[in-house]
């Protein structure tokens, strides 16, 4: 009885493996995501189709907000081109890679989670460059160290020391550049950090 049970249960086992195989022939597997974009199940057709629909819907400028002030980023300026053949393309080849450990893997995994996939696209990096740099000039304030002044009745004063402002670069670059693989064009807080004077009021007191 034991082992009729195992064979069934392998029987089992053998012909879901073979039905999924089957029916994913031709489909991106189960599981497939290119931003919030589900593609699991999808011919390469339908695929595109709904990618295409995404990209249509887009924004054509990322929005940062700090303070309740905008900074944009401008994607016509910076010639941003996705390429929707290839992101399909990718997309579909998850679970295909000849490997059969990691392929299996994939497959399993896609039942019960999801498999993001980053949207292929190119850019001008120069333009791309010059609008970080933009909103940085716009941005960015340095510390101001505590200074000696003489007053209208030549009384010698200081000056209290004062915090600056500035973009993290690392920080505001990856998130450009996660929203821009995820068709993401949603308003984003700016990323940003304190810088600290150097010479504060106390460090001129007597």
């Amino acid at each position: 009885i034991k082992l009729n049970s195992i064979l069934f249960f392998v029987y089992v086992i053998l012909f879901l493996f073979v039905l999924y195989h089957i029916y994913y022939s031709n489909k991106i597997i189960p599981g497939v995501f290119v931003g919030t974009v589900d593609l699991g199940g999808l011919t390469i057709e339908q695929a595109y189709k709904k990618i295409l629909d995404k990209q249509k819907n887009l924004e054509d400028k990322i929005i940062f907000e700090y303070n309740q002030k905008q900074y944009l980023i401008d994607l016509n300026n910076i010639l941003l081109d996705y390429s929707l053949d290839k992101t399909i393309s990718q997309a579909f080849e998850i679970g295909r890679s000849k490997n059969i450990y990691i392929d299996n893997k994939n497959k399993i995994l896609g039942l019960t989670k999801s498999y993001k996939v980053p949207a292929i696209y190119k850019y001008d990096e120069t333009s791309f460059n010059n609008e970080i740099l933009k909103i940085k000039g716009t941005f960015n304030k340095s510390f101001i160290d505590a200074y000696f002044y003489l007053d209208e009745q030549q009384v010698l004063q200081i000056k209290d020391a004062s915090n600056g402002v500035k973009i993290n670069d690392q920080e505001f670059f990856d998130l450009i550049i996660s929203s821009l693989n995820n068709f993401d064009t949603s308003q984003k807080k700016l990323p940003i950090k304190i810088t600290y004077p150097q010479i504060n009021t106390k460090d001129l007191l007597p």
